[in-house]
């Protein structure tokens, strides 16, 4: 089996739709089965924890990082959970151990991952593929901006392809492994 790391940025909210959870809990187990190791935000509620235990009850290797300040709010069942000094150490460890980083629906943290991804795929820190999920639309407004900030030129067009965005889990698994060039079924097991 692989060993390719999957961050996943997406948020702790249990306010939030149900179908959101659903479908955290849904790419947790997938990717688990799969085979992909999974690195999270290492939160037990919201869109975290229905990730985590999606994962965990496939048997999948999952990490969760959290800042010292909320190590309390850490999901207690992972593979591992590391605690860091701050939110900033938290998305350079999760930035620098990915070899994939995803997005699902999320409050204002998802958003501030999300957009320190991007830029460090433009600044070449790190090049690995970054998907948005954009589960029922939620993600419009910010690929509207993102595309706008190039059609207004502070941001050149050869930067268009520093993410992309998709509708489904289900899409965002077929296109991680044409991107990451995996097949689950190596010739030698056949």
């Amino acid at each position: 089996m692989f060993e390719k790391a999957v961050c996943v940025f997406c948020a702790s909210s249990t306010e939030c739709d149900k179908t959101y959870l659903h479908e955290a809990g849904k790419l947790g187990e997938l990717l688990a089965k799969a085979g992909y190791r999974i690195i999270y935000g290492g939160g037990r509620v919201g869109l975290m924890g229905a990730l985590a235990d999606g994962a965990l009850n496939e048997g999948g290797k999952i990490t969760g990082v959290v800042p010292e300040i909320l190590k309390e709010l850490g999901h207690e069942g992972l593979t591992q959970l590391k605690v860091v000094s701050n939110l900033a150490d938290r998305k350079s460890f999760m930035l620098e151990q990915s070899d994939c980083i995803v997005a699902l629906p999320g409050g204002i943290g998802t958003l501030d991952e999300i957009l320190e991804a991007i830029t460090w795929k433009l600044l070449g820190i790190k090049d690995t593929p970054l998907y948005i999920i954009n589960l029922k639309g939620y993600f419009d407004s910010l690929n509207e901006t993102l595309n706008r900030t190039i059609a207004e030129k502070f941001m050149a067009e050869r930067y268009r392809n520093l993410w992309k965005v998709v509708s489904s889990v289900e899409e965002f698994l077929f296109e991680l492994n044409k991107s990451l060039s995996l097949n689950p079924f190596p010739s030698n097991l056949a």
